[in-house]
């Protein structure tokens, strides 16, 4: 399967760093943005200025986690987000 480069749009921007790890853990673009708008937890990213959300996914004998870290550029116009991190 060929993996297809996510699109920046006025609401998202997507760096390399997050395309490499999204090819490397073979995410989709829509992968990402579900964990975005349906997470289970949300906490404070490791770098500056960043927020982290995670989703449950996998199966009760092998859990795992989706984390995805965010940067919202511009919080009090409309949200738009840098995604830096997978």
């Amino acid at each position: 399967m060929q993996f297809k480069l996510p699109k920046n749009s006025e609401q998202f921007v997507w760096t390399n760093h997050s395309i490499d790890k999204m090819r490397q853990y073979g995410l989709s673009e829509q992968r990402v943005r579900s964990v975005l708008h349906t997470s289970k937890r949300k906490e404070e990213g490791i770098a500056p200025n960043t927020s982290a959300v995670m989703q449950s996914t996998g199966t009760k004998k092998n859990p795992t986690e989706v984390w995805v870290m965010y940067q919202e550029i511009n919080p009090k116009s409309e949200r738009i987000f840098e995604l830096t991190e997978i």
